[in-house]
């Protein structure tokens, strides 16, 4: 299988679990609060976004505006109100999906163009991944391929 084949095949499945993870209808935002919280929730929004969100199970409240649900969600942790879920940084979750479908994966840092033939695997993924290769230096001197016999994969 092709990497793009495999990449598009991960980011359908990534959206599906999004779409079901997301308890509110499209372009709106929930929280959902314990049960025993929801009397106090209630109040709350009633005093302070009366008319701004709707209800559907006793717990759970919708709004259309986000902002408005963000200021609710800061509310409900001041006044120690238990919130069991929410979407309101679904949003994010989007962004970074759009992140991972523009870029193509690269190596932590490019390697020399023309260099010395490299002995085994240890050698080119310790090519590949400098970081790596600092890590295990720190934790077992210049020394460490005595104590390592291969790195084959990361």
């Amino acid at each position: 299988m092709k990497k793009k084949d495999l990449n598009k095949i991960i980011l359908e499945a990534y959206e599906e679990v999004l779409v079901e993870l997301n308890e509110a209808p499209k372009d709106t935002y929930y929280i959902k609060t314990s049960i025993r919280d929801s009397k106090k929730a209630l109040a709350h929004l009633d005093d302070m976004h009366k008319g701004k969100f709707d209800v559907n199970d006793p717990n759970v409240f919708y709004f259309k505006d986000e902002a408005e649900a963000n200021d609710a969600l800061e509310h409900f942790g001041a006044l120690d109100i238990t919130v069991v879920d929410h979407n309101l940084y679904e949003s994010i979750n989007e962004s970074l999906l759009d992140e991972v479908e523009d870029e193509e994966p690269q190596p932590e840092e490019e390697g020399e163009k023309e260099g010395p033939v490299l002995e085994d695997s240890t050698d080119q993924i310790l090519g590949k991944f400098p970081t790596l290769k600092a890590a295990i230096t720190k934790l077992q001197t210049d020394d460490f391929k005595e104590f390592v016999d291969s790195i084959d994969w990361i």
